[in-house]
């Protein structure tokens, strides 16, 4: 079993902001920490053209000098297009998805992007069951032809949820996945703060999704209020959620999404590693 860690990692340590030259510097730390396997994050649109050609080939040579995969991309810049109406209406830029795409098929082992779904709100408008509707069978397509541009690529899609999102929990990944059958390459990031947050029972996730959870962001809180806390602060059950994702066959990496000071990143995420692998044979 593989350990990695999520883009909090980098998000603890340098900010919203951070450059590929800082990833790419982070590599031999992560793997003396112990991880085989770190998470990239383009948060801010404008820094989609950021990983240029010279740094990813730097970063595929980095990680093959230290063996450390990238487990997934993650595409937070998204977040706006779930967390209005007229956000889910425009959809996502055809434009961003092809270098989104292309960028995640170039990183060393990646073959996963994740969509996060923020808060929804409706902008203060009063909505009607048929603008609703319209929404929901929007954000459908959306998804729809996400998946089809990504399978072209060899390139898997994971939903991750925060509490608050139009796709309520795991009864609404259900939903859709009952809806888009034929689409075999969605599935869910199992945020263990996010769904704890959403009052889901964590330990029957993985059961519920089988082979649908692509990915992971462990992080603990106390169930109310929706924190990335080092795993064993909060009141997860971890044994029980670890136990269930491995008995459902899951095979990919173990990331840590922990948030902290900038000065308690290495402590921390060392932390984490050592409360989780107690439960798991690596």
């Amino acid at each position: 079993m593989k350990f990695g860690v999520s883009p909090a990692y980098f998000l603890s340590k340098y900010g919203e902001h951070f450059s590929p030259q800082q990833c790419i510097a982070e590599v031999p730390l992560i793997k003396k920490m112990g991880f085989d396997s770190m998470q990239l994050e383009i948060t801010y649109v404008q820094h989609l053209d950021d990983w240029r050609s010279s740094q990813v080939s730097q970063l595929q040579a980095t990680c093959e000098e230290y063996t450390v995969d990238i487990s997934q991309l993650v595409a937070h810049f998204w977040i706006e297009n779930s967390t209005t109406p007229i956000g889910i209406l425009n959809g996502y830029s055809r434009e961003e998805v092809s270098k989104l795409l292309v960028l995640a098929e170039s990183l060393p082992g990646c073959s996963l992007l994740t969509v996060p779904f923020g808060k929804f709100h409706t902008e203060q408008q009063v909505m009607t069951h048929e603008s609703y509707r319209k929404i929901e069978r929007t954000l459908l397509d959306n998804l729809q032809r996400l998946c089809d541009m990504a399978q072209a690529h060899g390139v898997k899609i994971a939903l991750e949820l925060q509490p608050g999102s139009i796709i309520p929990g795991l009864g609404g990944v259900q939903q859709i996945l009952s809806i888009l059958q034929s689409v075999d390459n969605l599935g869910y990031n199992f945020d263990t703060g996010h769904a704890h947050a959403f009052r889901d029972v964590l330990e029957t996730i993985p059961a519920r999704l089988g082979n649908r959870i692509f990915g992971t962001h462990l992080c603990d809180n106390d169930g109310m209020v929706n924190l990335s806390l080092t795993p064993g602060e909060g009141t997860i059950d971890w044994e029980q959620v670890l136990d269930a994702l491995l008995l459902n066959g899951y095979q990919e990496s173990l990331d840590l999404e922990i948030m902290c000071p900038p000065e308690e990143v290495s402590k921390k995420y060392k932390e984490g590693l050592d409360y989780i692998s107690q439960y798991v044979e690596k």
